[in-house]
């Protein structure tokens, strides 16, 4: 007896063919391809509806368990800032702290830093505080920026008015009188008078 055509000419598979599973080459080719056999087997009688229903419920719990799986693996991914978190480990940043805006945790700049204009930047040096809008380390009233030049890696401070100097970027307190300061040692010297200073 001749095998019976589908609409599109083709001869069904009736899982005589040995290696249909092989030429699949995407995993949604293979869900699609599985589904059609199933159709075909429940429209031709070589699959029960039992049967059926257990391929399908199997099919699902895969799902959601893979689905479960991508969920904790996303868990797995570290948290930028601001967002809550319970521990240290789950920050980029390596550092969750006490919420300052409410209860709870959320992930905060690394030690040593601080949040502003929604990046984390080193900590002011001492007697310096930041520019809110300007996120730059300033000095308040009553002390002198000092800073010891525009080269990488250079240092801001604030010397305090009327008792200390800056000398190379580091604050120092004034050298006792007769004294100055060497620019290039930072050290107190003491000071030419007349014929010593040509």
């Amino acid at each position: 007896m001749a095998a019976e055509k589908d609409r599109n000419g083709e001869i069904p598979n009736q899982g005589k063919c040995p290696d249909c599973n092989t030429t699949t080459t995407t995993t949604a080719a293979a869900r699609e391809h599985s589904f059609d056999r199933l159709a075909m087997g429940l429209a031709d009688g070589t699959l029960s509806r039992r049967k059926a229903l257990r391929i399908l419920g199997g099919a699902l719990v895969g799902a959601v368990l893979a689905s479960g799986r991508g969920a904790a693996l996303a868990d797995t991914q570290c948290k930028p800032l601001s967002k809550k978190c319970n521990n240290n480990t789950q920050c980029c940043s390596g550092n969750c702290i006490e919420n300052p805006q409410g209860s709870g945790k959320v992930c905060g700049c690394a030690a040593g830093s601080e949040l502003c204009g929604g990046q984390c930047l080193a900590m002011c040096p001492p007697n310096a505080q930041r520019d809110p809008q300007l996120c730059e380390c300033v000095c308040p009233s009553g002390f002198g920026l000092c800073a010891s030049g525009s080269t990488p890696g250079s240092t801001l401070n604030c010397c305090e008015s009327g008792t200390q100097q800056c000398c190379k970027g580091e604050c120092y307190p004034f050298c006792p009188e007769g004294e100055v300061r060497n620019g290039f040692t930072c050290q107190c010297e003491a000071a030419c008078v007349g014929a010593e200073c040509d």
